[in-house]
């Protein structure tokens, strides 16, 4: 920990007032008749929201919770990392990097810290674990990537230097979206540190068409499961037909995000408003159940204040160009190399997509493959003890 910064959150009472000002002073449009959710946002929704951030939304309270956890920075290669990084009294305890993905901070993680690090505080003699938990680059106080190129590949590499930093010279991974990516590339690419792997998002290529990637299949004329009945069981056709509606219906935001980030950039870092709305929509569409009975609306503001506050809603955006943009390899480049560690996929069922466990199997060094009986995309805010509980048993079995 010798090169470790001790790190505070301090939003400064100026910088929330000019939040407040701008959400006091946001244009709302009002919606076609009768439209819900169906064209984007919903109008209601909206304005509760901003109401309610603009005058209600304690900051403060939430800062300070935040600050309850030990946090640091650390140069890591390119980038200097902002983490949280707790460490549990008993001495078998397993070192463990928990990574979010977009749009999320390292905040997703907040209700698992403290019964992993100490179950005994919480009524649990489970497996401990030393938890750390970066704010991936280009997220929240993490310094942004300065040159193209810098994707999931990257980042793992930071990561796995910043745990061989904190003296974790073998540690576990666990993550989901684009968490997930970058702890495959630790399993990887990093497997002689990186013992094993957990993850809620599965990502691989086809088993009987190697040479697709991930996206190509997604945008095939017809509905994947539809296409290749024969390779497929009920359970994998429910995964891919996710895939499929998530293309067809969700996806406008990964393509502007993986085209001309930039250009959406300027609106969202200067509108507050706007900011609400891409995020919120897309926790809404991807929660297992009403939004705000998965995720308290203070802790979907604590999100999203974290990306106005350090403008980084920009930086955190470029990762789909560099992960999946039209001219990137990243993806199908990592995908060449088999995830070596051992992994335990958790499936929730509303997550985005499930690939079929044989192709999986393929990708992945798999081990553990567990249904979950509720949860969706945002598993560690949504459903954090079957997360952990899952994480608990294979991770003592695999570190």
């Amino acid at each position: 920990m010798s090169s470790a910064r001790d790190f505070r959150i301090a939003i400064s009472d100026a910088d929330i007032k000019g939040l407040q000002a701008k959400l006091r002073n946001a244009r709302l449009h009002e919606p076609l008749e009768g439209v819900g959710w169906e064209y984007g946002m919903h109008s209601q929704v909206m304005k509760d929201f901003v109401e309610y951030w603009a005058n209600d939304f304690d900051w403060g309270k939430q800062e300070r919770y935040l600050n309850s956890y030990k946090q640091f920075t650390m140069d890591c290669g390119e980038i200097d990392l902002h983490f949280v990084h707790e460490r549990s009294p008993d001495p078998a305890a397993i070192p463990l990097v928990l990574l979010h993905g977009w749009p999320c901070n390292f905040t997703d993680f907040h209700k698992m810290i403290r019964p992993l690090t100490q179950p005994a505080e919480v009524g649990g003699t489970q497996q401990s674990f030393h938890v750390v938990v970066p704010s991936l680059p280009g997220f929240a106080f993490s310094g942004q990537p300065k040159r193209p190129g810098y994707g999931p590949q990257q980042m793992g590499e930071a990561v796995n230097t910043l745990m061989l930093k904190l003296g974790y010279d073998r540690y576990v991974a666990q993550g989901g979206d684009f968490g997930g990516m970058v702890a495959y590339v630790l399993g990887a690419l990093h497997f002689e540190h990186c013992a094993a792997v957990h993850s809620n998002i599965t990502i691989c290529l086809p088993s009987f068409a190697n040479p697709w990637t991930m996206l190509q299949m997604a945008n095939a004329s017809l509905p994947i499961a539809r296409k290749y009945p024969l390779f497929l069981s009920a359970e994998d056709i429910k995964g891919l037909d996710g895939l499929s509606t998530y293309v067809k219906e969700e996806s406008g935001y990964a393509e502007i995000q993986k085209t001309k980030p930039d250009t959406l950039g300027y609106a969202l870092n200067d509108s507050p408003a706007g900011l609400l709305a891409w995020i919120i929509e897309k926790m809404w569409r991807w929660v297992d159940g009403e939004l705000e009975a998965c995720i308290s609306k203070d802790e979907l503001l604590t999100n999203i204040s974290l990306f106005w506050f350090t403008q980084s809603i920009t930086s955190s955006m470029r990762l789909y160009r560099e992960a999946i943009g039209p001219q990137s390899t990243a993806m199908p480049d990592i995908l060449k190399h088999r995830c070596k560690a051992p992994t335990a996929i958790a499936v929730f069922p509303k997550e985005i997509w499930t690939y079929p466990k044989s192709w999986v199997a393929k990708q992945y060094n798999l081990k553990r493959w567990t249904i979950m009986p509720a949860g969706g995309h945002f598993a560690a805010l949504e459903k954090p003890e079957l997360l952990m509980d899952d994480m608990r048993a294979f991770f003592a079995e695999n570190h």
